[in-house]
Parts: structure tokens; sequence; C-alpha cells
């Protein structure tokens, strides 16, 4: 048994162990039976679960749990008289309850899609609503991407686009004699595995033209960027081709510069021999800066 309080109300454990001690007083069956209570906190709030065992192990059967539902709403309306507190309009009278409010059943299954759960239940009661037909109630149906299709279990279902199905008596809070009325025979709705198939093609066939939508797209967009990287390219081609030029040209002139320090004939010859190469070149090229004449050193073999 899930027990929450309502939005404002801090209830400490004793508040919780008071309400197991009420729906116990309502179902004879689960006094002096095992029970644990689980606290637990979410969003700011302190929630507890009960848990009962049903089996008697003397008598050998179950605790007998007959009409729960109008037994829990007694213990609702109890416990927020003893808070001190008014109870919600719809516990009050069930004509005024919130037709989008939902259960645990309803929540886990919203959450495992992803999606949330008043939105779900106001699409397909706004679908119903809107549709004076089978095909009416699939057309507005399919508009938020929700197929109806023929259940396993239950006559009529509601099949997700991630391909999960849902209860439409649960989702729709929509009668069976109802459903039935407007929408006739569900046999000849698709099995929920034949909308999951039609689904899995759907989206194949999608997700492939998109694909191809995509690389068109990308093809026009990097066409300016290629014009512009070839554009690049050819300038940066001119650019390697002068300075390869320039650097040539420059090592020519330099090569000539350096043979022109250095001496000629027999006297050159000796000093490339006897590795006085570069002090002579660099004699001359002192001598050169200060207006004299490039003499060669005094030296003995």
């Amino acid at each position: 048994m899930s027990l929450n309080p309502p939005k404002g109300h801090n209830a400490g454990i004793e508040d919780f162990e008071k309400a197991a001690d009420l729906i116990e007083a309502k179902f004879p069956d689960l006094k002096d039976q095992p029970r644990t209570l689980i606290f637990h906190e979410k969003e700011g709030r302190r929630h507890a679960h009960a848990v009962w065992s049903r089996i008697d192990n003397e008598r050998g059967r179950a605790a007998q749990l007959s009409h729960s539902r109008e037994k829990l709403r007694d213990v609702s309306k109890a416990m927020f008289a003893a808070m001190g507190r008014e109870a919600p309009a719809g516990l009050r009278d069930r004509t005024k309850s919130d037709p989008l409010n939902y259960g645990p059943p309803i929540w886990q299954q919203a959450k495992r899609l992803g999606e949330d759960p008043r939105d779900l239940k106001r699409i397909i009661q706004e679908a119903w609503v809107r549709s004076d037909s089978r095909a009416g109630f699939e057309r507005a149906l399919e508009q938020n991407a929700l197929h109806l299709a023929r259940g396993d279990k239950r006559g009529f279902v509601i099949v997700h686009h991630s391909g999960e199905a849902m209860s439409l008596t649960r989702f729709g809070e929509i009668g069976t004699r109802e459903l039935k009325a407007r929408l006739g025979d569900p046999e000849k709705l698709p099995t929920v595995d034949q909308v999951r198939n039609e689904l899995l093609t759907k989206t194949t066939a999608v997700t492939a033209r998109r694909h191809g939508e995509m690389v068109r797209r990308h093809r026009e967009e990097l066409r300016p960027l290629s014009t512009e990287h070839r554009r690049m390219k050819e300038a940066h081609r001119q650019q390697r081709q002068t300075l390869d030029g320039n650097q040539t040209k420059r090592a020519g002139q330099e090569a000539q510069a350096r043979a022109a320090r250095l001496r000629k004939g027999v006297m050159g010859l000796w000093d490339r021999l006897s590795g006085k190469r570069g002090k002579v070149s660099e004699l001359n090229a002192r001598d050169t800066a200060a207006g004299g004449a490039a003499t060669a050193p005094n030296v003995k073999p």
C-alpha cells in the first residue's frame, strides 16, 4: 500500500503507523498479520509503503480484501480529518475528481516511456471527445504518434510510438461498453505486434529519407567551403613557389659572396689544405670592413 501525504504536509512516522492501523481495521483479515513500513524521501516529502503478508498459515488461505477501493477512500477521508485538512473535491465527490489524476501503474509506465502521465491521459481523452467514430479516434491519436490496436488480454489498447502498449480504459478513463459501442469489434484492428512492425518500417523509411536529406544539405553547405578551400590551396602553392625562388636566389648570392672572400690560386689551395679557410675568410671579412687589403697570415707548414 502506497502512503503519500498531501503537498505541504510533513507527515511523521506516527501518522503513517496510524494510517496502517486504519487500513487493518477496514480489513480484519490483515489484523495480526506480519507488516512492514518502508520510508523514503522524494522531492522533499516523506513517503511510505506498507506491506502485509496476506497468507494465514493457520487457516491455510489468503486474507480477503473485498471492496478495497471504497474502504481505502474511507481511510483517506479519516486521515484528512485527523490532520485537520479538507479532503480534495474528488475524494469528497467522485463526480468532481480530476480525470487527469493517475495512480502508480500509470506513473510507472509513463516514466518508462519518458512521458508526463497527465499529458498522455489528456491527449487520449481529448482524442476521444473530438471523435465520433473509430476512424476519427484513430486519426486524432495518430496526430500525437499514438495508435489504436487490439490487445492480447484487453479488447482495445493504445500503442505508443516507442512500441509499448497502454491500457485504453486506464489512460482514457473510458468504460468497456462505451468503447465497444463506438469502436466496434476489436478483431478488425491490427494486433500490437503488427502495429509495432508497421512503426518499425515507417521509422526505417523516415530515417533513410532524413539521412539522404541531411547528406544533400551538407553537400550544399560544404560547396562554398570547398571553393574557398581550393582558392586557399592555390594561394598557398603560389606563396611556396615564390618563397622557394627567393630562397634559391638568396642561397646563390650568399655562395657568390663567400667565394669572393676566399683567396684564389695556390694560396687558396693552401688555405683549404691547412684548414685555415675559415680563419682567412674571417680575416678577409674584418679587413674588408676596415677598408684594408686582405693578406694571408704567415703560416708555416
